[in-house]
């Protein structure tokens, strides 16, 4: 498993074009041109991009197939002035779906409808479920929830009449007297909690609670044992003592040889995290998973720490990963009619390290450049001042003074130099580059 984190960036409208970057059409045709408002899509309440690639194997281990799979999901806020109207799908993306990709093999539009509906909205539904099952990737969706219209967008922009200009102008959700209110709740098979317990700045417990809801089943119905494997990356900055990791069932501890796999990759200061992944057999009717360990913080220099440090430091999502007796679904599956492995995100979590006294650095830089000045000044001012001579000279006297200036003037910028490339290590790093460039040999710092 290869996984890279990136759980806190700045909001900023140019993260979106490498990822748009790899759609065949980017954002001027299909269904990404309706992520041509930056505005409404970063203006929301929650946004997020991922991209997923998978790779598919035959039995001596050659990759046949690599499948990218990029989804971008977002919370957005309900367009104002819809209070007791229903809302359009065009009330939150203005841009309109004008054509298709022209490189897609096939583009489906999915959309959920309420449950609590009227009689209009009603007859939509019941007319949308009637279609023929979509194709997604060239495969059949035959279990397409009732709950879900598909439209076909290829097909509706074939049409005489132009179909994708009033496809957003449908109703999406029922219309309310009182604003908006929820029309179902969503139960997740499989949720995960992250905690970070403990005070201070230098010790504290880590704990991850996986609740398996309806995931485990019923004893009494069911005497079949599910997979569960948990995925978790922690920065070495955070110091995960490994003799104190415990895994639960339940109420009953699990030891690493009753695992149907486990891996832990210690932690290499400034270099790797630690990385922990283990998968049960889960037993029908259980409740809940949990991991629980003691950490230390470790200590960062002040250039290592990020402009906000006070902010703390993000640790990355736990992955919780589950086999699913539903068939794969849509273009996440190589393989249909087989079982498919979900995958839940625990929440992020923050962690606080003691942080220094930003302003010493600029501080001490003061005092040094001063301790500096004064010194270099008077030396220079001793070696070459000579009263009571300089009337009495000539012009061959004159000239082996300047000469005897530039020597000294050379060997204190030297010596500044030599201590300077002896305490800070950056800036040896920088001149031995320099000198590297110019063609002489190298310093041999390390």
């Amino acid at each position: 498993r290869q996984y890279a984190p990136l759980p806190r960036e700045s909001i900023c409208t140019e993260n979106l074009t490498p990822w748009l970057k790899l759609l065949p059409c980017r954002d001027a045709a299909g269904l990404a041109t309706l992520l041509l408002d930056r505005k409404q899509l970063f203006g929301g309440g929650y946004h997020s991009l991922s991209t997923i690639v998978t790779t598919s194997r035959d039995e001596l281990g050659r990759v046949q197939r690599v499948q990218l799979t990029q989804t971008a999901t977002a919370v957005l806020h309900v367009p104002s002035g819809f209070s007791g109207k229903i809302p359009t799908l065009a009330s939150f993306f203005p841009n309109s779906l004008a054509r298709v990709c022209p490189a897609a093999a096939s583009s489906i539009l999915y959309l959920r409808r309420g449950q609590e509906v009227g009689s209009r909205e009603k007859q939509l539904q019941d007319a949308a479920l009637r279609e023929k099952p979509s194709e997604v990737g060239g495969q059949a969706w035959p279990n397409k929830p009732k709950h879900y219209a598909s439209h076909d967008l290829m097909h509706m922009a074939m049409q005489p009449q132009g179909g994708l200009a009033g496809l957003l102008d449908q109703a999406w959700l029922p219309e309310m007297q009182d604003g908006f209110q929820a029309v179902g709740t969503y139960v997740p098979a499989v949720s995960a909690r992250r905690m970070l317990l403990g005070s201070g700045t230098f010790k504290g417990h880590y704990s991850l609670q996986v609740d398996l809801g309806s995931y485990a089943g019923d004893g009494a119905l069911t005497s079949n044992a599910r997979l569960l494997c948990v995925y978790q990356t922690i920065p070495w900055f955070v110091r995960l003592w490994v003799h104190t990791l415990v895994v639960m069932l339940d109420d009953k501890v699990i030891q690493p040889y009753q695992m149907a796999y486990h891996s832990l990759q210690p932690s290499v200061d400034r270099v790797s995290p630690l990385v922990l992944e283990f998968c049960l057999e889960v037993p029908a009717g259980s409740q809940s998973v949990s991991i629980t360990a003691d950490f230390t913080k470790l200590f960062l220099t002040v250039f290592e720490h990020p402009p906000d440090a006070h902010r703390g430091f993000d640790i990355p999502s736990a992955i919780v990963s589950f086999r699913s007796d539903e068939p794969c679904q849509g273009s996440n599956a190589f393989v249909h009619d087989a079982p498919c492995m979900h995958e839940e995100f625990s929440d992020g979590s923050l962690v606080q390290l003691a942080t220094p006294d930003f302003s010493m650095p600029y501080n001490v830089i003061c005092l040094s450049s001063t301790v500096m000045g004064v010194f270099v000044g008077s030396t220079l001012n001793t070696l070459v001042y000579r009263p009571g001579k300089l009337l009495s000279m000539d012009a061959g006297s004159r000239k082996r003074r300047k000469i005897r200036l530039a020597i000294s003037t050379f060997l204190l910028l030297a010596l500044g130099l030599a201590l300077a490339i002896h305490v800070d290590a950056e800036f040896a790093g920088q001149v031995d580059s320099i000198l590297q460039l110019l063609g002489f040999p190298s310093l041999s710092l390390s």
